[in-house]
């Protein structure tokens, strides 16, 4: 039966219309693709041919050989065995051809990568010919309705010989006796057509329905991917290694719309973002967790090459059956696995990048920091040092590094030089990622071996900071009997973080903070700097922070099939984790320029700390599934089982000060100065319950409930245990009959859910009882403070003090999250357009957040679940995926996501003040400020404002606005400006194949973000440092950027909308080149593949941000973003 909504004819003109359009797009992508090689291969190839006394078979062969050209020819039309002279040099086949068949009766024909010798009085368009090997057939593609697969690939299978079929659906190929024809096309299953004698085919194609039976991995199972009525998205890990990251924590939310990074996007070795899925769940830590093959785990520790799939679980009715920690998401990682019946394989992956800093600020000249430096003290009434020509006279001089101050000469000297402390410290640094892994199987074990090494270097030239990880896995899969399995996965991982001993981003700040006009070393040898400090020296003479982490973590899952449909699955498994922190405070001077002159110190007397934490966690799941079909079209499948986790977590730390030397500072017996020690045992629990019932009608309508209990030893037994529920139902609208007769649309899935997660990762792990603090009474030390250690040796004199340190709470409980979530999942054109559109909303209804309480309780305060929250947002994604020709294909990913937060009952203050602050009413981190009205441009504005700011207000200060019109500028102005949350989160990817090439490119931004910078180095609040700051107010520059600047105090950088600053972006985060050797040479050398690949991180950022700032970091110091060069291989034997 005809569509009511498209006829046959109807369906005919569309397609062709579709061709039309997929001419256009290769006409747009020729830039990217050498597409026109294949549309007219014999006028780009050149051969080169010295043959003699060769018969013309044999040439034909050369010319195979030497090409993808395959010849066809009559034996009856042509003397084959006819020997011939050729000499030829970088010409094209057309050229070659012609000179041999000169004064002879032949022609030809080429089609493609096909060459067809014929008779000149032959009319070639009518017929073409075959030898005695081969033949020429002719057929014609069509769908289940009969209509014709414009631009289907047919392809001799174990061959690059092929062709595609037209407007029509025909095509015509030579091929030889018994030839199979592969045939294939986007969104189609590809099938195998055996020809024997025939010569004329018709082939019908069957719609592809594996995206939609894809398996998804979910909580305690699988199911499939049309069956879902739940938000999952699925990812397979071989996406992630396109990227060039230390951790997958860096890769995933390029692909997942709803996942997004912690804006401190900075790349320190070792270190890995927060992520965050659909926005905040609460103002305490919610993240996601992490599930890897069933047992919690860190997935920054995993080798990403191991990775085979990851499922990210965004809405309740996916994650409640994870309960008490499922509020921030559900992250499931999966890793790879052997395969029974398989043979032996050996893959390798490995690569070399180079990195650098993406964006860092460049300081002025020495000369001109001075000019700045003269402006803003002479605009506050001071005379400076700099103010004085000789001072301005050494500073252009490069050979002069400082001299005596002016007004202090026997005392005093000031820094002449020009330098960018920032870039002198930096440095290009590498990083090389190797994994090995072996894979096989027989028909009762398979087994998975892997290693894996990383190493990252540091971005700073001074010191040999980084950071390294070693990997091994161990997956082995046994097949007792055809109802009993068992899998046993073990995995350890080394890593050794080397850092600064006060932190990556503290040597940043330092170097930000340094004077241009200050030299790296005084001329006398000292290192310079004065009080101001040298991140150059802090790197070279400060100590480490050495941090190596062991962890092993093994499980095993037993599987048995009770009955048919009934089955039984048992997860025990655990890790055991061992951390030791080695910090060296080794004591750095800071020097006058006159010789052995100490002016300042930092680290003395010196010391050295050692820490030890060893972590036990242990992980026991039961459940049984049974499905069944009650009733014809009535599916049903049950879960439900048992589960219990607890942790352990044993600290020990010991300190010792006074070594007589840095260089021996390697156990803490050889220090002579005070000992003290600290250290803490802590555990935790939860034991738990669940279930879910999965009901479909007809494969169309589907409907799922999920329940939890969990209760958790954080809480006081009548507020122990906490209940999550879920249901979640999916009508799939495609499957209907008044769907069936279009071709247009392919899938269509209308899903709603509601559920409750929890989160208890805010609540400390004994909360509800009064603790007290036994210890000895605090040792004051006047330059590093106080000491808090317990001392031992012989010389403990100090006296003992017991102290409750807060009040203990005994109504807490548990933080429960409803999320409500409707989506609707699409698919077009045999699923070719697919997508997805989905809103949410999350209500935390019992937020635990402070409260005012008399400061005269001298201890600390416990959060209440008092406070309300509600989130809500969208997210969107677009995918198209198609095929031109049988050599290229490509396709094209849109994500989208926006989530919005208030704070709708919080108990704490409700004061407005200046600055950032959760407050009813508002979003989270919210900014309050001042609006303002330009800058003043003379004295006389600011008299006439009538509205009092500043006792010192003058010409190039900002023009607050008085809001409630009282006449002057205070806290009854202030007024929201924004928040730091940012808005409209997207990432385009782009993929392309033809032939052995492929290429990747992601691309990603922010549509709205905001940053505050109102502070020394991210503004020049009382000095211009960098580039960018210079374009301060004068007189002679009254549309500056920048109020005039001011030395020592900060009027005009009250946050307002002036100190807010658009930090929204469009980058390209990753391009990648590669190439795939063909099949046909690796079989000569025994590879199964070889993939050499080239690729550029973070290549280009387009932005309205200030210049010496990236808007990808929410802070001025922060270690910078990387952009990285790499090449790799993979290769399979």
């Amino acid at each position: 039966m005809k569509n009511k909504w498209i006829n046959s004819a109807g369906v005919r003109k569309f397609k062709k219309l579709q061709c039309i359009i997929v001419a256009c797009l290769v006409a747009t992508s020729c830039w990217a693709v050498d597409f026109s090689a294949q549309l007219n291969y014999s006028q780009k190839v050149q051969l080169s041919l010295n043959l003699s006394n060769k018969t013309l078979k044999e040439v034909f062969k050369e010319i195979e050989r030497n090409s993808e050209f395959v010849i066809f020819y009559y034996e009856n039309i042509i003397d084959s065995n006819k020997k011939v002279e050729l000499n030829i040099q970088n010409q094209t086949v057309d050229k070659i051809l012609d000179k041999l068949f000169e004064g002879t009766d032949n022609a030809y024909k080429i089609i493609d990568n096909q060459i067809y010798i014929i008779k000149k009085e032959k009319d070639t368009s009518v017929s073409l010919p075959v030898t005695q090997q081969r033949r020429i057939i002719t057929g014609t593609v069509l769908d289940t309705k009969g209509e014709p697969v414009i631009g289907a690939n047919v392809v001799i299978k174990d061959s690059s010989i092929g062709t595609i079929t037209d407007i029509d659906g025909k095509f015509t190929l030579g091929v030889p006796e018994n030839a199979v024809l592969l045939v294939s096309y986007i969104g189609y299953e590809p099938q195998e057509i055996k020809t024997g004698s025939k010569i004329l085919l018709e082939i019908r194609l069957h719609e592809d329905m594996q995206n939609l039976d894809e398996v998804v991995v979910v909580g305690y199972g699988t199911q499939t991917k049309s069956s879902l009525s739940s938000s999952i998205v699925e990812i397979k890990g071989d996406q992630l290694t396109n990227l060039p990251v230390a951790n997958i924590s860096r890769a995933i939310d390029s692909y997942v719309p709803g996942v997004t990074a912690s804006s401190t996007m900075s790349e320190k070795p070792g270190s890995a973002p927060t992520l965050s899925i659909r926005g905040e769940n609460s103002i305490n830590n919610s993240e996601p967790l992490i599930l890897i093959d069933g047992i919690a785990g860190d997935m920054n520790a995993i080798n990403p090459n191991d990775i085979e799939n990851i499922s990210v679980l965004k809405d309740a009715a996916s994650t409640s059956i994870y309960g008490a920690r499922a509020a921030g998401g559900v992250i499931l990682i999966t890793t790879k696995r052997g395969k029974m019946n398989d043979k032996v394989r050996v893959n390798y992956s490995g690569s070399y990048s180079s990195r650098e800093a993406t964006r860092l600020g460049e300081k002025i000249s020495g000369y001109d920091y001075a000019q700045y430096r003269i402006q803003a003290e002479s605009a506050a009434g001071r005379v400076s040092e700099f103010d004085h020509p000789d001072v301005l006279a050494a500073l252009l001089d490069p050979n002069v590094t400082e001299i005596p101050e002016p007004g202090r000469p026997l005392t005093h000297f000031i820094g002449t030089s020009s330098v960018d402390m920032v870039k002198e410290m930096m440095q290009s640094a590498n990083m090389h990622d190797h994994s090995l892994s072996i894979t096989g199987g027989n028909d009762k074990v398979s087994f998975l071996l892997s290693g894996g090494y990383l190493k990252e270097d540091a971005l700073y030239q001074y010191g040999d900071f980084g950071f390294e990880r070693y990997n091994f896995r161990s997956n082995v899969d046994f097949k007792f009997t055809e109802k009993v399995s068992l899998g046993v996965r073990v995995s350890y991982s080394h890593s050794k973080t080397d850092q600064p001993v006060r932190g990556w981003d503290e040597e940043m700040r330092q170097a930000y903070y340094s004077q241009p006009n200050a030299p790296i070393k005084w001329s006398t040898g000292d290192w310079g700097g004065n009080n101001d400090g040298n991140s150059i020296q802090d790197l070279v003479e400060g100590g480490h922070d050495i941090d190596k982490t062991d962890r092993l973590e093994i499980s095993g899952n037993l599987n048995v099939n009770l009955t048919k449909g009934f089955t039984w699955n048992t997860i025990i498994g655990g890790s055991l984790q061992n951390t030791n922190v080695t910090k060296e405070e080794k004591s750095i001077l800071r020097y006058s320029v006159k010789p052995g002159v100490v002016i300042g110190k930092l680290f003395v007397p010196n010391a050295l700390t050692r820490q030890e934490a060893k972590t036990l966690y242990r992980n026991i799941q039961s459940y049984l599934t049974y499905e069944l079909e009650l009733v014809k079209k009535h599916n049903f499948k049950l879960m439900g089982g048992l589960s219990y986790e607890d942790n352990s977590t044993d600290v020990f730390s010991g300190k010792r000060q006074e070594f007589l030397s840095s260089d021996m500072m390697n156990s803490l017996n050889l220090g002579i100065g005070d000992q003290y020690s600290s250290g803490n045992i802590t555990e935790w629990g939860i034991s738990s319950a669940f279930a879910r019932l999965n009901y479909n009608y007809d494969q169309k309508y589907y409907l799922e409930a999920s329940f939890r209990a969990d209760g958790s030893s954080r809480f006081v037994k009548s507020h122990r245990w906490g209940f999550f529920p879920s249901v979640s139902a999916s009508w799939r609208i495609s499957e209907e009959e008044f769907l069936k007769e279009q071709n247009i649309l392919s899938d269509l899935k209308l899903r709603a859910s509601w559920g409750n997660t929890g989160n208890q990762n805010s609540i400390g792990l004994y909360d509800y009882i009064a603790q007290m603090k036994i210890g000895f009474q605090n040792k004051i030390d006047e330059k590093n403070g106080t000491i808090s250690y317990y001392p031992f040796g012989n010389s403990n004199t100090q006296s003992v003090f017991v102290k409750q340190l807060a009040l203990a709470s005994l109504e807490r409980t548990w933080e429960k999250v409803q999320v409500k979530n409707i989506a609707l999942d699409f698919g077009f054109l045999m699923n070719r357009l697919t997508g997805s559109f989905e809103y949410y909303i999350k209500d935390n209804k019992n937020m635990l957040v402070n409260v005012d309480l008399p400061s005269v309780i001298g201890m600390e305060v416990p959060t209440f679940n008092t406070g309300e929250l509600r989130v809500w947002g969208w997210e969107g994604s677009l995918k198209w995926r198609d095929q031109i020709g049988k050599d290229f294909s490509y396709g094209v990913n849109f994500t989208i996501q926006d989530s919005r937060n208030k704070i709708t009952k919080f108990a704490g203050s409700k004061n407005i003040i200046s600055g950032m602050q959760n407050i009813e009413g508002y979003p989270i981190g919210s900014y309050f400020g001042y609006l303002t009205d330009g800058l003043f441009q003379s004295q006389e504005e600011v008299d006439n404002y009538g509205v009092f700011q500043h006792l010192k207000t003058g010409a190039g200060d900002v023009k607050y606005i008085d809001l409630d019109k009282s006449g002057k500028i205070d806290a009854g102005d202030l007024t929201y400006l924004g928040n730091i949350k940012p808005r409209y989160v997207y990432n385009i990817g782009i993929n392309m194949q033809y032939k052995g090439f492929d290429l990747e490119m992601l691309f990603d931004g922010v549509g709205k973000k905001l940053i505050n910078l109102n502070t020394d180095l991210a503004v020049p609040l009382n000095y211009a440092r960098f580039e960018g700051q210079t374009d301060a107010w004068t007189p002679e520059n009254r549309n500056a950027m920048w109020p005039r600047v001011y030395a020592g105090d900060s009027w005009n950088w009250w946050i307002s909308d002036r100190t807010l600053h658009s930090a929204a972006y469009f980058s390209m985060k990753n391009l990648q080149v590669g190439y795939t050797f063909p099949q046909n040479w690796m079989d000569k050398i025994k590879v199964e593949r070889l993939r050499l690949y080239v690729n550029v991180r973070n290549p280009f950022i387009i932005d309205n941000y200030v210049d010496y700032l990236d808007p990808r970091l929410n802070a001025y110091n922060n270690y910078p973003v990387l952009r990285s060069y790499t090449v790799g291989l993979n290769l399979t034997f």
